[in-house]
């Protein structure tokens, strides 16, 4: 699953070519375009949304514009700024709007931690939005405040841990990450309070910087499967209940989508030879002879005591 939104750049082609050329799936998501909600007038702001409503909902269900047929799996990542100001808020809306339309999962995350979760669910379910269906990204972030991520898992929302790959933050040095072994105990700690958090939890490497790379000294992609599950399973952590966390809980998001139903096909009218109306031609309900064509019994008489 590759998160990135349209204002950072999806480029649906390069993913394309990756996935062709590893031989795998990508499911990319649809978004928002680029847009400054607070310096625009009520009447564009409206306009702007149902513009993106529209095509959101096209490229979920349909496909992307020019890309052979490629869908979008998901929507988002819709990114919460540190202030919810309108411009977050009017985000969030449009997103919510369109799952309701499409049921399709829904991803939000906040830039910066603010406990805005509740919130932001809260908005979700205002503008008919469904929080069972939508998954909150960086949660690990709160991996010492128990209390906290169980507030947002009552609420039936999906939490995502993703923030483990990252040591550090250039733009806020003083940005607490947590590490593999936070979010283990987190996981742990939840699971051990109510079970039935299980299929609420999903996990990311949530890689976004060349400084995540190996080559750059980070712990890649391989870290959530090379790191964090075998600690997992040290932990005490059954082998399906992994498996329920990896692989069915996203399975059970992902798969929404059923083919629109077709349009109706437009009928076809014919002239009658008679009258000159155009008619449908039904099997029983018209007449043929030769060239002529009648729409009934009453222009069929006529035509044969024309002669």
């Amino acid at each position: 699953v590759d998160s990135t939104n349209i204002v950072h750049g999806r480029s649906y082609k390069s993913l394309e070519n990756l996935a062709r050329r590893l031989g795998i799936n990508i499911i990319i998501g649809t978004s928002c375009s680029k847009f400054e909600a607070a310096t625009l007038s009520p009447e564009n702001n409206i306009e702007q949304g149902e513009e993106n409503i529209t095509r959101m909902e096209r490229e979920l269900l349909h496909g992307i514009d020019e890309s052979n047929g490629i869908r979008a799996g998901f929507i988002g990542e819709v990114q919460v700024p540190e202030r919810f100001d309108e411009s977050g808020c009017w985000e969030l809306k449009v997103s919510a709007m369109v799952q309701k339309s499409t049921n399709a999962p829904l991803i939000v995350t906040e830039t910066i931690p603010s406990k805005y979760s509740l919130k932001i669910l809260d908005q979700i379910a205002a503008y008919g939005g469904k929080i069972n269906r939508t998954i909150l990204s960086h949660m690990d972030m709160y991996a010492s405040d128990l209390e906290f991520l169980k507030k947002v898992l009552d609420r039936g929302a999906f939490i995502c841990f993703d923030r483990f790959t990252v040591s550090s933050s250039c733009f806020d040095p003083d940005q607490y990450f947590p590490t593999i072994k936070h979010v283990v105990e987190c996981i742990y700690a939840l699971l051990q309070d109510t079970i039935s958090y299980l299929d609420q939890i999903v996990l990311s490497s949530g890689v976004f910087m060349k400084l995540q790379y190996r080559k750059y000294g980070g712990v890649e992609y391989n870290s959530l499967f090379e790191h964090l599950l075998p600690r997992l399973k040290v932990k005490g952590i059954s082998e399906e209940q992994i498996n329920t966390i990896v692989h069915w809980n996203p399975r059970k998001l992902l798969q929404w989508w059923t083919p629109p139903p077709e349009p109706e096909r437009p009928k076809e009218y014919i002239p009658c030879s008679v009258c000159r109306k155009l008619f449908e031609p039904i099997l029983g309900e018209y007449y043929t002879k030769y060239s002529f064509s009648y729409c009934g019994t009453d222009c069929l008489r006529q035509h044969r005591k024309m002669g």
